[in-house]
Parts: C-alpha cells; structure tokens; sequence
C-alpha cells in the first residue's frame, strides 16, 4: 500500500512552515510514506485551494493521499494512517466538533485513490469558483456538499470522524492534553504564536524537555525545509 503526505507551505508562512514541514517529514520517514511539499500557492485563488488543486495532481499516483495544513503536525509519532486506511470511504474528515463553524474541517483530509474520488476532487473545483475568495474558501465547498447530498446514496463516500481523530481543538496547545494528539492543529493564531509553538514541538523531538502548554518557551536551534529536502520532496 502505497501512502503519501502532502503540504503546502506557502513563502507568507515560512515563518511557521519551516518547522511543520521537518516536523512532517520526520513523521513521514519514520514510517516509509511519500511526503510532498508545495510552496507556490494557487494562482487563480485563495492559496488554501491549492489542496485541492495538489490532490487532483498527486492522487493517481498512490493508494492514499494524506492532506494536511502547514500549521497542523504530527505528534504521535507511533500511530500509522493505516488504522485509518480500514474505513470504507473514498474521503475521511474530521468534524469541526468543539471548534465550532460548519460540520467538517478540512486541514488535514485522506483521500483514497478511487474513480469516484477522482471525480470528486474535479466536481469540488468546479463548483467551487464562488468560494475562490471567499471564507472558507474550499472547505465551506465541501460543507456545502455535504450538507445537501446522502453520502449513502451518492457515487462518492464522505466519511466524517471525530474531531480528533487526525486533527484537534484550537486551543488544545495551551493545555498537557496536545501530546496525547495524533495531530495538533493549531488554528486561528498568528504566525508568530504558530513559530513557537511548533518550534518548541521540534525542540522536544531532538532531545529537549518540556510539561505543560507550548506558549511561552525557550528558543533553541532552528529547522527550516532544506533540513528535508533529502527525503521530501519539494514541489
């Protein structure tokens, strides 16, 4: 079974990106999956759509496609997306839950590579040119479809998953709770608080120790994509 990861890491969010995408890519390698990283954003509209965009690309050419945000990463590291891969459904989300907003979330995804998937991904785009700017962009397309179509009666399967599942609260970094995430996805901060956040998470991982929150640490060595561009693929 053939598994990749893709990001988008955009030059306006360097500042944050550039320890998500290691943080990643470490991720990615400890368990043998693809990892993809795109830093030129949509041209024709809101960079958020270029996932939607990148999927159309990169599906084909595997099993299953793991999307996630470049301000969402992975923490633990021994849980696989294979137990995922086991679900009957051409696209997994989670739902927005205790963020609140629209039933699904669309900062990390995984997609099966079927025909109706396929499909899907070209419908989502299409239809979606009235959300080109427009919040939330994409994920309000996938809402708006979801909402109004029977996932049971239609050609492509959405499955929606808890909250947590491969995604978190918002505020989950402020509390001990984010190391028991799969993935801690840190939304609506800036991108400063997002740089240090992650970057605490990246010094933890290379040896450092920490308890509690993430907000408020020490500053230590930096990583940046070049420290992954060995095993990553940078697109």
């Amino acid at each position: 079974m053939k598994i990749d990861i893709v990001t988008l890491a955009t030059p306006d969010i360097q500042q944050y990106a550039k320890y998500s995408v290691a943080l990643n890519a470490d991720y990615a390698i400890r368990h043998a999956y693809g990892f993809h990283v795109f830093t030129s954003p949509s041209k024709l509209r809101f960079p958020s759509w270029g996932k939607v965009e990148i999927a159309r690309q990169l599906l084909s050419a595997c099993d299953w496609l793991f999307f996630i945000d470049a301000d969402a990463v992975f923490v633990n590291l021994h849980k696989k997306l294979e137990d995922f891969t086991k679900i009957d459904g051409d696209l997994l989300v989670c739902e927005n839950g205790p963020n609140g907003g629209r039933p699904l979330n669309t900062g990390s995804m995984l997609l099966k590579n079927t025909v109706a998937m396929q499909r899907f991904l070209d419908t989502w785009y299409e239809t979606g040119a009235h959300y080109a700017f427009k919040e939330f962009y994409e994920q309000d397309v996938l809402n708006d479809y979801y909402e109004k179509i029977s996932t049971e009666s239609h050609a492509t399967k959405i499955v929606p998953l808890p909250y947590d599942a491969f995604n978190s609260y918002y505020l989950d970094y402020q509390k001990p709770i984010w190391q028991e995430r799969f993935v801690l996805h840190v939304m609506m901060r800036s991108n400063e608080e997002r740089a240090e956040i992650f970057k605490r998470i990246y010094e933890m991982r290379n040896g450092a120790r920490t308890f509690g929150p993430l907000m408020g640490q020490s500053q230590t060595k930096q990583a940046s994509v070049s420290d992954v561009s060995s095993t990553a693929g940078v697109s």
